[in-house]
């Protein structure tokens, strides 16, 4: 059985006059959440004196996979958790506070392991879902991350369809797709992470 393991650290520094030197930030406290046979924490995000956990989970004898989004208070204890069993496979990829105080999960749902649409859920402040969106032009795609842009729109990066190209897409706010494009530079590229510059540069 594979376990969540999330580990808090605080960083500090010292201020010697004008120059400030960081030290290497200390462990404060470590957990783990036993939650089924196998288990992965994808992102995680500050929201109301605690924090959120998205991932996947894989139930022993479960021929599907199912995503969870786990609140935890600021010493580690769990609130709640939620977990979207349906038919389709379905992993939490990455979360993102949203300005409007909610916050924005990005995932993948499909038919089976090897076979993924991008989807994105978009929550309000109490934790109830907004709406939710597969974009069926992104058959393939494996997205890693997710900002929200000045617009109130999202930027998503990932690993685009089967020649394995980094991949970069483009919402608006109500999560309607804007455009997508895919950047191959050797035999596979992936995008990890991204941040917004502008509203119209990342």
């Amino acid at each position: 059985m594979k376990t969540i393991l999330i580990p808090i650290l605080l960083a500090s520094c010292l201020i010697p006059g004008s120059f400030s030197l960081a030290q290497a930030p200390d462990t404060e406290w470590t957990r783990t959440y036993e939650k089924s046979y196998d288990d992965w924490a994808t992102g995680i995000c500050e929201f109301k004196n605690g924090f959120l956990i998205t991932g996947y989970t894989i139930i022993n004898g479960n021929p599907t996979i199912d995503a969870f989004l786990m609140y935890i208070n600021y010493n580690g204890d769990t609130i709640w958790t939620k977990t979207y069993a349906r038919p389709s496979n379905d992993a939490f990829a990455a979360i993102t506070r949203t300005s409007d105080g909610g916050f924005a999960v990005l995932g993948q749902t499909g038919p089976s392991a090897y076979a993924w649409y991008t989807y994105l859920l978009k929550f309000d402040p109490t934790g109830e879902t907004l709406w939710t969106r597969t974009y069926s032009e992104c058959f393939g795609d494996l997205a890693s991350k997710i900002k929200q842009t000045p617009d109130g729109g999202y930027i998503i990066v990932g690993t685009g369809g089967s020649n394995y190209d980094a991949m970069i897409m483009r919402t608006d706010a109500n999560g309607n797709l804007l455009w997508r494009r895919t950047y191959g530079y050797s035999d596979e590229d992936q995008a990890f992470g991204v941040c917004v510059l502008s509203d119209s540069e990342y």
